[in-house]
């Protein structure tokens, strides 16, 4: 009988030490669920209450009006948009660390011309692969967070005389060696983040890439359709940005940043969420950056408007974030708002 008892308590003993390694085990689960509670509150969630408090409360630098737009979903990369590596085999890169954010770019007679976020107009003996200061449009500055006092020259152009004209945001428009006054007249309103322009070979109409709808619009400049503005391509595998004549007869379009039916495009999610979107306008562009895919994409369209070659580097080994093409003697130029070179 007392045998029996002893065993009884033997057997005992093993349940209440495992009973109470489940509530020492309990406690320990209950700790760490608070800690990571905790955790994600502190590092996660409080900060962006305050971020969104602080940009609901700052002013916009600019009052857009920002309207809901639905993207169609991104073309296939078949056919003539087929993923490649010819931006990587073929791409070099000039003047590496030298250039600060080369936005646009254009050539005459040798030489290349790209304003930097520096505020300086550079100009590229492409022969001699030579570089200099033509000139600095506001104080001397270093950093692209200076833009305000130092300017920022952005979309430049040869006329036919010679002349070459330097828009900038914060200045104006700027001439170098102009010889005469101009007019200058709104063609088309209320467009979805206009930015690349370009001039057809017969002076009809002009090409203009509407980079928040990824499409490029066509205003007739004479004839019977004078004034009138239609869609040139549509539903591209990007957001353009320039665009610049190509030797076959077409355009060249540079395209900033990709979409990818594979890949996230913050861009294509935020079209139909408009509030959002204004609270972006309130923070560097540069930061808004870090949420769109890092690729290169060079495209090119037929006059009619149909894409028939395109130079991928599709993860931004080498060429990224192209901003501005251009082709000169075989080779095409391209320049970059967020890179430090010239692209060839």
């Amino acid at each position: 009988m007392s045998n029996l008892r002893q065993r009884s308590n033997i057997e005992r003993q093993p349940k209440l030490h495992k009973s109470k390694d489940k509530v020492v085990t309990s406690e320990n689960s209950c700790r760490w669920n608070t800690f990571f509670k905790l955790f994600i509150f502190v590092l996660v969630i409080l900060p962006s209450s305050c971020i969104m408090v602080f940009l609901m409360l700052t002013k916009a630098p600019v009052d857009p009006e920002i309207r809901k737009y639905r993207m169609s979903q991104p073309p296939p990369l078949e056919g003539p948009l087929s993923s490649n590596e010819y931006l990587i085999t073929h791409g070099e890169r000039l003047f590496q660390g030298r250039i600060k954010q080369p936005e646009s770019i254009t050539i005459r007679s040798g030489f290349l011309y790209t304003g930097t976020a520096d505020g300086k107009v550079l100009r590229i003996d492409l022969k001699r692969k030579t570089l200099s200061t033509l000139a600095i449009l506001g104080i001397p500055c270093g950093e692209p967070y200076d833009e305000e006092k130092c300017g920022r020259p952005l979309g430049m152009k040869f006329d036919e005389d010679g002349n070459l004209f330097v828009l900038d945001p914060y200045f104006g428009m700027y001439s170098i060696n102009i010889t005469s006054e101009h007019k200058t007249e709104v063609l088309a309103k209320n467009l979805y983040l206009p930015n690349g322009v370009c001039l057809s070979r017969d002076n009809n109409f002009v090409l203009l890439s509407e980079t928040g709808t990824a499409r490029i619009l066509k205003y007739h400049i004479t004839g019977a359709k004078q004034g009138h503005l239609e869609t040139f391509a549509e539903n591209l595998p990007g957001f353009p940005d320039d665009i610049r004549r190509s030797s076959g007869g077409g355009y060249w379009v540079a395209i900033g940043t990709c979409r990818d039916a594979g890949r996230f495009n913050a861009f294509d999610r935020l079209q139909q969420y408009p509030w959002i979107r204004k609270q972006l306008t309130k923070i560097t562009w540069l930061y808004v950056m870090l949420f769109l895919p890092r690729c290169g994409l060079i495209i090119e369209l037929d006059k009619r408007g149909k894409i028939i070659r395109s130079l991928h580097d599709r993860y931004g080994e080498n060429l990224f974030y192209i901003s501005t093409i251009e082709e000169d003697d075989g080779y095409l130029y391209t320049g970059s708002a967020v890179t430090s070179f010239i692209g060839k």
